[in-house]
């Protein structure tokens, strides 16, 4: 088939083809919304059940969907808890690419984090962290995310750069950036995490200035 035609062999100029298009954009919306429907009702079954008192069956039955499904999007119980990371992660970097492209790295993952207003997505994250709290078998969910991030991230910095891209500043600097999160989220977890397991928007809020001040030392050199 002809790269310029649709799956279906419908030209991109034939009226059909803009009907194809609405039907694709639906369809990725439907798995989308099926996607962070999983999401939520992972967190919600971790708080009222307990990590490893609810299977896939249980996680697919409360968003109505067949087991079948629930593997099409996620391998286990664990990773679906851990998605509530990859999401936040994934909206940050989504805003460090929208940041003005003559800002620095470092100013522009500052300005990502604290563009995060909306506590949604952080709030799930840090609930999620709080509840799975030393369990190895989520943890290896997370880091996985993580390091997904910094890919992602490099990823970004190196279109930001473009031919001035130095591949070891890049890494040197990305596994700064990631590092100060990640050690931001561990400080919030043994200090200032509530211990009732429910958090809430002021808890994110207090997660994500930790996150900011973690990059501001960053940016200032420590001093």
């Amino acid at each position: 088939m002809d790269s310029t035609t649709f799956l279906d062999g419908t030209p991109p100029d034939h009226p059909h083809g803009g009907f194809a298009e609405e039907k694709t954009s639906r369809r990725e919306l439907n798995k989308q919304a099926t996607r962070a429907a999983i999401i939520e009702a992972a967190v919600n079954l971790l708080s009222e059940n307990g990590l490893g008192n609810f299977t896939a069956e249980d996680l697919a039955d409360a968003v109505g969907i067949s087991r079948r499904t629930f593997f099409n999007y996620f391998p286990s119980p664990e990773a679906a808890l851990a998605a509530t990371v990859q999401n936040f992660l994934d909206g940050a970097i989504g805003e460090f690419r929208q940041r003005p492209a003559d800002e620095t790295i470092l100013d522009s993952a500052i300005a990502a984090v604290m563009a995060l207003v909306e506590p949604g997505s952080l709030s799930r994250m840090a609930r999620m962290c709080l509840l799975t709290e030393n369990q190895p078998q989520v943890q290896r969910w997370q880091l996985m995310a993580w390091d997904d991030a910094t890919s992602k991230l490099s990823a970004a910095a190196v279109e930001r750069l473009g031919t001035k891209a130095d591949p070891f500043f890049v890494r040197t600097m990305v596994g700064a950036i990631i590092g100060a999160g990640k050690a931001a989220t561990e400080f919030w977890l043994e200090h200032e995490a509530p211990r009732s397991g429910q958090v809430t928007d002021a808890d994110s809020m207090v997660l994500r200035n930790l996150i900011t001040q973690a990059l501001q030392h960053l940016r200032n050199g420590f001093a």
